[in-house]
């Protein structure tokens, strides 16, 4: 049975903390603007990367986003996986995100389910370069 109170707290909370996230970034400051580089969104289970944008600060560049559950059935469960590639397409980096809320909340009544996700970037991007942003759900737990 879908409990309302409890989809609105979750996503008060989500909201909240997407907030909380832009103060902890607010503080430093935006040096100029960010790498003008394509980005690749990916999907995975029923999770999808719904938005990622770079910004870049003084000392790094941060790409930060939203991730979607377009399922009615089940919370999506994962975590962001973002790779710098060269103009060939060849790795140059590779960082992980986790998500918050940790699971993404299923669709119920047209409410799509979100979550957020902010990470730096080991390295910056090149300009001919691109950002591949990709969903990857967890491996269920053995045993």
């Amino acid at each position: 049975m879908f409990d309302l109170s409890h989809f609105i707290v979750r996503s008060l909370l989500n909201l909240a903390l997407a907030g909380a996230v832009g103060l902890g970034v607010a503080g430093c400051a935006i040096s100029s603007p960010p790498p003008q580089v394509p980005i690749e969104l990916g999907t995975g289970g029923a999770g999808q990367v719904a938005s990622a944008r770079l910004t870049r600060y003084a000392d790094h560049v941060l790409v930060s986003g939203t991730v979607k559950n377009w399922s009615m059935m089940h919370n999506a469960t994962g975590h962001i996986e973002v790779l710098v590639l060269d103009r060939r397409g060849r790795e140059v980096a590779r960082v992980t995100a986790h998500i918050l809320p940790r699971e993404v909340p299923a669709t119920i009544r047209g409410l799509t389910g979100s979550s957020s996700f902010a990470v730096p970037l080991p390295t910056e991007p090149p300009p001919s370069g691109r950002l591949r942003v990709l969903f990857l759900p967890d491996s269920p737990a053995r045993p």
